[in-house]
């Protein structure tokens, strides 16, 4: 399957050092992993988002049979997949639904709440946010209630990896609780 070749979207700049000199192939280098990683924490995102809207779609519209089927999917049509139905929405709806359906211990539930938004932010930096470089480094700036800018090194992929899997496996876990994933 065709890679598209697409420009880069990214500042050259000059940090601590003086810049190497940028070409393409050095570019390559450079983000070939990051741009992996990227998909793939978007990916994961978006797992997460559908696994939550299961559980609000489960919490408001009852079990999933043929008589339900039609209202479901207009609820999901219509509010879980709108654009002003947000991650954040997703979010607050899914701790409310954990809180009255006591589905996780006070401590869990803050653990899974703090998980939910780091989840968001890293999918939102890399949706929003600039990536520059020098040659030698790649910076991420984005804001998130003030300006941020964070190196894009292995420190900080292994720390979006193990976030990004915790978050997902509780969230599982809280589909299963609910009976939407059967286990084998």
């Amino acid at each position: 399957m065709k890679i598209i070749s697409t420009t880069y979207g990214v500042s050259i700049e000059e940090f601590d050092q003086p810049k190497e000199n940028i070409t393409n192939e050095l570019l390559d280098k450079l983000f070939e992993p990051i741009y992996k990683n990227k998909i793939k924490i978007f990916e994961t995102t978006r797992s997460i988002e559908r696994l939550l809207e299961q559980i609000i779609a489960e919490y408001f519209c009852g079990d999933f049979n043929e008589t339900s089927k039609d209202y479901r999917n207009r609820f999901n049509n219509l509010i879980l997949s709108s654009d002003w139905c947000t991650f954040a929405s997703k979010l607050k709806l899914g701790l409310h639904i954990i809180e009255d359906l006591k589905l996780l211990e006070k401590k869990s539930k803050e653990e899974f709440e703090q998980l939910l938004r780091k989840t968001m932010s890293y999918r939102n930096a890399f949706a929003h946010g600039e990536t520059s470089t020098d040659g030698r480094i790649v910076m991420l700036k984005y804001f998130e209630k003030k300006p941020m800018k964070k190196t894009l090194d292995e420190s900080f992929f292994s720390t979006a990896e193990k976030t990004l899997n915790k978050c997902y496996y509780m969230t599982d876990k809280i589909a299963r609780k609910m009976n939407l994933i059967r286990t084998q």
